[in-house]
């Protein structure tokens, strides 16, 4: 019996290493966007703004873990922004030189640590091919808080051909200056050649985001499936 209780524990040693696999997120896409109805232009409301993405093309593929699941996420890639004209966008602080442009470059930069919390999600699995205009979803949304403080986004998004329509609204701000919609206000100051309350260009993103499950969160697995695997086994000896 001992013998027997020994290979289980390995079996479900093994079972968890594998189970515990990382979470990758991978873009590849290239295209115009918009961003419209900054701060107090357009709709008239501050907290609300839509990112339009036009003429898309590549790929995207997001693996979404469960709710409360505790990673070290890093990103691994580029993003490259250029405005009408084809100059680089300038990076924050608006405003003081000298103005760092981008493109970022990321290498296995760590990015977030804690539960993922990530609200809305109807799957774990989502593929995006503009190439072939092939979806898992061509429309969803969900609530995303942000780290370290209590705001969040609510997004939806729609997807027609290889153009991308996302709506975002931020909730839970105590200081409208805090707001990312401000932030992107700024941003349509220091440009020309556009309306107020949009900003626009072109964009390359090429990056994969992984999420390694934390050691709190492994250990956990472990166990649980040692309690799984041990109750069969009680069962079937009984």
């Amino acid at each position: 019996m001992k013998n027997k209780l020994k290979l289980l524990v390995g079996a479900l040693a093994v079972t968890a290493a594998s189970a515990q696999a990382n979470y990758l997120s991978d873009v590849d896409i290239t295209g115009g966007f918009v961003m419209s109805d900054l701060g107090i232009f357009g709709d008239g409301n501050p907290n609300t703004y839509t990112l339009t993405m036009s003429d898309v093309s590549g790929s995207a593929t997001f693996q979404i873990p469960p709710v409360g699941t505790s990673l070290s996420w890093t990103a691994d890639g580029s993003l490259d922004l250029r405005q009408v004209n084809g100059a680089p966008y300038p990076s924050p602080p608006f405003g003081t030189p000298p103005l760092p442009a981008l493109p970022l470059v990321f290498n296995d930069t760590p990015i977030f640590q804690g539960p993922f919390s990530f609200l809305g999600f109807t799957g774990s699995n989502f593929s995006f091919d503009f190439d072939s205009e092939t979806y898992t979803n061509t429309s969803g949304g969900f609530t995303a808080p942000l780290p370290g403080v209590p705001n969040f986004l609510e997004i939806s998004y729609s997807i027609l051909g290889d153009d991308i329509t996302i709506d975002i609204e931020e909730k839970g701000f105590v200081n409208p200056a805090a707001t990312i919609g401000t932030l992107l206000a700024g941003l349509d100051g220091t440009l020309e050649g556009l309306p107020d309350g949009v900003i626009g260009g072109f964009f390359d993103i090429d990056m994969t985001v992984k999420g390694v499950p934390e050691p709190t969160s492994l250990a956990l697995l472990g166990l649980g499936l040692f309690g799984l695997g041990l109750r069969r086994y009680k069962a079937k000896q009984g």
